[in-house]
């Protein structure tokens, strides 16, 4: 194994390790789960500044939702194609290269 695969494979590792510990702290232990309301109870006083600024939309947005918004995983709804009203006019054509 090359060197440069070796440390993609333990950062890599590494970072594995952290995630798995944080969340067995936030959701396994009590002391974790008062952080996580800590934690919800400033993301409810912190939205009505957030609005505010401009920085969010809406008051009710919640904390998952605008995880997932900034990770790109919020559901993004494909626009719908109208049909035409005849489908037989449809040109087919061969590619014909570069």
């Amino acid at each position: 194994m090359s060197d440069q695969n070796q440390g993609s494979f333990l950062g890599g590792l590494a970072l594995g390790l952290f995630a798995g510990a944080a969340g067995y702290f936030l959701f396994g232990t009590k002391d974790g789960e008062q952080v996580r309301k800590k934690i919800e109870k400033e993301w409810q006083d912190a939205k009505a500044t957030l609005v505010d600024e401009g920085i969010i939309k809406s008051k009710d947005l919640s904390l998952k939702d605008l995880i997932s918004e900034w990770l790109g995983m919020a559901e993004t709804k494909t626009p719908v194609k109208k049909k035409t009203k005849n489908t037989s006019q449809v040109k087919n054509t061969k590619f014909k290269g570069v």
